[in-house]
């Protein structure tokens, strides 16, 4: 038979058998151990005391009930009469966790003694895929979603002043301009979380020609979200000004574009798990604010026949992100507290378009219509994404250290046309990064006064 032991340091609630003359154990007789408490678990327990024990050497360990995160071993002492079981944490590296879960770990053991309730979920994951999963809830923001979503916003509408000009003289000097844009981005589970990233943004300002090329100004709204593979999600909301240089000489252009934004995020952790039959939910929310410089430079050379065309370039930029301290509230035990953290990024593009001039380069156009495609290489020189200090409570603090982007492909396909007093052009492009395929799409306008 089965014979259930409820552990405990509290004699009211473990049990224990004592009995006074022999304790007989017939073969395939097993002992079956649960756990009741986290603060005191490990350590030895007597659950049968008897006068003389007979079979007791072929008692087996049940570890059904047994919580994932500790072992459980069997010790008889037949001179004593006694049956043992030592309870010991399980060593960090047994438990089957990415290197984030891991570097949590010991932080969230602790806290778990603070609250019975999320305690309780624990000790009654008895397997390793539901114990990963409840850790992964309890992770603050650290794999990098944020950093990405803002920079790939601020270089997808940065994009705009790499569009070619058309041969078509413009009227005025002063133009409106006017640019949407949406984005996609993401990252698997490795050492870090996953995230899925979606955004997109709004942008407006004016240019004025002038003999040295054109100069402009605009501000942009920039809305990203990033959902974890645990449900916590990040919402991101910028707002960006920037200053920009363009101007073309015969077949060369190069721009320069500098900004700066603040953004507001605001974050939700969600802990869901059971507890003797019962749901305990916690809801861990927090508000944070930062800031992002950018600067990004690039040069194109074009050439070809009357239609066709080739037009190599080089792009710089260049991203930072900083972004303020917080303390989560709403989970109890579970609350983080997230000490500042910057991130950084500078890479270099190249690539080269081709395409057709489908409409204008003919005497008596009036209208200009592009269509062209681009390819290249988007190399990271330097930068990381910034390591995230955390400690629930008043506990240690731990630090998680994020997986660095990589450099990537990308690939563009492009539409650019307009007359003397306007322009419009649209673009869809995807880029390799993280070991993804994000994508964005963007649309611009652009009018003459």
């Amino acid at each position: 038979g089965v014979l259930v032991a409820t552990l405990s340091k509290d004699p009211a609630e473990g049990s224990a058998l004592t009995v006074t003359g022999n304790a007989s154990f017939d073969d395939g007789a097993k002992l079956r151990l649960r756990l009741t408490d986290i603060a005191q678990a490990e350590g030895t327990y007597t659950v049968i005391s008897a006068g003389t024990l007979t079979g007791a050497a072929d008692l087996d360990s049940d570890v059904t009930l047994v919580p994932f995160m500790y072992d459980a071993l069997l010790d008889v002492d037949q001179a004593a009469g006694l049956v043992l079981v030592d309870i010991e944490r399980k060593a960090t590296e047994e438990l089957g966790l990415s290197r984030a879960q891991a570097e949590t770990y010991d932080a969230l053991y602790v806290a778990l003694a603070e609250d019975d309730d999320v305690a309780g979920v624990f000790l009654d994951i008895t397997k390793e895929e539901a114990f990963r999963a409840a850790v992964a809830q309890t992770l603050p923001d650290h794999a990098g979603g944020a950093f990405d979503g803002l920079s790939l916003g601020i270089r997808t509408f940065a994009r705009r002043l790499a569009n070619p000009e058309g041969p078509i003289e413009r009227e005025g000097k002063l133009r409106i301009v006017a640019d949407f844009a949406g984005w996609d981005s993401g990252k698997d589970e490795g050492d870090t979380a996953q995230y899925d990233l979606e955004g997109l943004g709004f942008s407006g300002g004016a240019e004025l020609a002038t003999g040295l090329g054109t100069i402009g100004a605009t501000a942009t709204w920039l809305w990203n979200r990033h959902d974890t593979l645990a449900d916590n999600n990040v919402i991101a909301n910028a707002y960006e000004g920037a200053l920009y240089w363009r101007g073309t000489w015969g077949a060369f252009s190069g721009f320069a574009r500098g900004s700066y934004s603040f953004a507001d995020f605001d974050g939700a952790r969600y802990f869901t798990g059971t507890s003797g039959g019962e749901t305990v939910s916690r809801t861990m929310d927090g508000e944070w604010s930062g800031n992002a410089t950018s600067f990004i430079a690039g040069i194109s050379v074009e050439g070809g026949s009357q239609y066709f065309f080739v037009r190599p370039s080089v792009t710089i930029d260049y991203v930072r992100l900083s972004e303020d301290g917080y303390a989560e509230t709403g989970g109890e035990a579970l609350d983080l507290t997230i000490e500042e953290r910057t991130s950084d990024e500078l890479a270099v593009n190249l690539g080269s378009a081709v395409g057709f001039d489908l409409i204008g380069m003919s005497r008596r156009d009036t209208n200009w219509l592009r269509i062209e495609a681009e390819g290249g290489w988007r190399e990271i020189l330097s930068g990381e994404l910034g390591a995230t200090t955390a400690r629930f409570g008043d506990g240690d603090s731990f630090t998680l250290t994020p997986e660095q982007r990589s450099s990537g492909w990308f690939a563009r396909l492009r539409g650019v046309g307009g007359d003397a007093s306007y322009t419009i052009a649209g673009e869809l492009s995807a880029e390799e990064r993280n070991e993804r395929i994000g994508y964005a799409l963007r649309a611009s306008i652009r009018f003459s006064m």
